[in-house]
């Protein structure tokens, strides 16, 4: 049977090459069991079978699903199908966590794969993050959380991006410069959304934007399985039923079909949402009906939007308002060459270094990334002046912005220059101390994500292996906890702003950020402070670094820091 069956998939091989939309759908029972039965697309899992057209493969897809949609199932059949499709043809699935990598792996990958017909044709097949099959292709499973530098290493031809709500879209842009050797360099997302600005909800804005469309077998009502349209009035006590008031009568998701917003972006970089409600594991089930009609009506809203129908909710925190902006922005501006130094115990200038970068929004791209200064200096009782602010043009090369800089310093007479050390950041230090900074004056941050148990700042030298790469000695800095910091003491006038109507434009880069919780690994929430697509945030970084420095050059935290943050200290 297994000869008869491998026979036929390289007969599918070779048919798709003459008709490329005929889907591996029909075959897939054949091929893979699932919890002991035959796995079936057809009558189950429906809504995928887009993806399994493997002859039509988009560069770029995505499937944006509540939870309990048959997501890492189908990803995981999909993956081993393409490996036996074509040769040599390495897939590295990306997942934030250590966790989800391994889960997946033993949980979905592992078990699909050795009941379907491709189980004994793996070599060291028990390996948790790698999997190598004879015809000479390779899966992989990595996480990268906060780091890029998990994401290097991968000779890939596709990446499967799961869990991407919670990934960091410039750590996951490393994986995928990973597949650029290859000439098939297909990426697939998948996910549950949560906010709008979450990087779940900005690839999908890129995409085709197919939703499922059920047709009405009484009244020919066309129902759209979204809740810009017609979901939430499908949903009934007992099943889904047609949205039309005057009908209600029950649906069959399995005679719907998606319907792409943007029919020219199919090809290319298709989207397909899937919400609980459209499969008959949950419609058409009275106890697990049951269990999402009490999370309509018993959860939170963000709670029942994310993970039954598979929608983005704005349930993501906005930090500061204009109002308290306003209140704290009352400085009266002073320029570099005018700064009254003398006034101040310490005072610095503080950068955040443009890195020239663009984000693709829709089917366009927006520079995002300029470089921007603040200047500011700590009084006798720990109250920080914000009293300057700007923004280079973006046309500006590295080396100007650093001699701009250094030129700013050297008028405002500050100091110290705080700065940023990722990027571009080195390349800038090299220009400051060529034009003549000492070197103790510099202060370099790199942002992480620490334990509330560790200092919010302290210094960190490289690993040797880390050195041999050219990193450098840098202060780490709790990104997340210094901007709450700053934010606070905004809110507190602890931390004063120059004029809010001469920087109006500046200061609207607050309005950029956003907090959002995430699970850990562990149990419990971890908050993050993330910034909207299609919005800067560099001035808020010039800030933070300015104030962070002048806190610890001077010791001089406030009052309400140990409460808030945990882990200050002295320097």
């Amino acid at each position: 049977m297994d000869a008869d069956l491998l026979s036929g998939l390289k007969r599918y091989g070779e048919l798709i090459k003459l008709n490329p939309n005929i889907s591996a759908a029909p075959l897939i029972p054949l091929m893979f069991r699932l919890r002991g039965a035959p796995m079936s697309i057809s009558d189950r899992f429906f809504p995928h079978e887009p993806i399994f057209r493997l002859g039509t493969q988009p560069r770029r897809s995505i499937i944006k699903s509540g939870r309990q949609c048959g997501k890492s199932a189908g990803i995981a059949v999909r993956g081993i199908l393409l490996a036996a499709l074509y040769k040599y043809f390495n897939i590295a699935y990306a997942f934030p966590q250590s966790t989800q990598a391994e889960f997946f792996s033993n949980n979905y990958f592992r078990p699909i794969m050795n009941g379907s017909i491709f189980g004994k044709h793996c070599v060291g097949r028990d390996a948790v993050m790698q999997r190598d099959f004879q015809s000479g292709s390779s899966v992989f499973f990595k996480y990268i959380g906060d780091s890029a530098e998990r994401a290097r290493g991968v000779d890939a031809s596709c990446i499967m991006a799961d869990e991407l709500q919670g990934h960091d879209l410039d750590c996951l842009d490393v994986l995928l410069a990973c597949m650029g050797a290859s000439p098939y360099k297909f990426v697939h997302y998948t996910g549950t959304p949560k906010t709008n600005d979450n990087p779940m909800q900005t690839m999908w804005d890129q995409s085709s934007q197919a939703e499922w469309v059920i047709p009405c077998q009484a009244c020919n009502k066309e129902n759209i399985c979204n809740t810009a349209n017609d979901l939430l009035k499908m949903l009934d006590d007992t099943t889904i039923v047609c949205a039309n008031p005057e009908c209600r009568r029950p649906l069959d998701s399995s005679l719907g079909y998606y319907v792409h917003e943007h029919p020219s972006r199919q090809l290319s970089f298709p989207g397909y949402h899937m919400p609980q409600c459209v499969f008959p594991m949950h419609y058409d089930h009275k106890i697990s009906w049951a269990v999402l009609m009490d999370a309509w009506k018993n959860k939170p809203k963000f709670y029942f939007y994310n993970e039954i129908l598979g929608e983005s909710y704005d349930a993501g925190t906005k930090l500061i308002t204009a109002a308290e902006l306003r209140a704290a922005a009352t400085i009266v501006p002073q320029k570099p060459d005018a700064f009254e130094s003398g006034r101040y115990q310490v005072s610095a200038i503080g950068i955040d270094w443009g890195g020239k970068g663009k984000e693709t929004t829709k089917d366009a791209q927006e520079f995002i990334s300029n470089t921007a200064c603040a200047l500011g200096g700590i009084d006798g009782s720990g109250i920080i002046d914000i009293v300057y602010l700007a923004r280079t043009p973006y046309s500006m090369d590295y080396g100007a912005e650093a001699r701009l800089m250094q030129e700013f310093a050297g008028q405002a007479q500050v100091d110290f220059i705080a700065s940023d050390n990722a990027g571009a950041g080195d390349l800038r230090e090299y220009v400051l101390r060529a034009a003549g900074v000492p070197p103790e004056k510099i202060v370099p941050f790199t942002y992480s994500v620490m334990s509330i148990n560790k200092p919010i700042v302290f210094w960190e030298t490289p690993t040797d292996t880390a050195n041999m790469r050219g990193a450098r000695s840098s202060y780490t800095l709790d990104k997340t906890r210094s901007l709450t910091l700053v934010i606070e003491g905004i809110r507190r006038k602890k931390i004063r702003l120059p004029d809010y109507e001469q920087f109006k434009d500046e200061l609207s880069d607050f309005f950029a950020l956003y907090e959002e919780s995430r699970e850990k690994p562990t149990g419990g929430q971890h908050r993050l402070i993330r910034r909207q697509s299609k919005r800067t945030d560099d001035i808020v970084h010039a800030i933070n670094f300015c104030c962070m420095a002048l806190y610890y050059r001077t010791g001089m935290w406030p009052d309400f820091a140990e409460d808030l943050l945990g882990g200050i200290t002295a320097p």
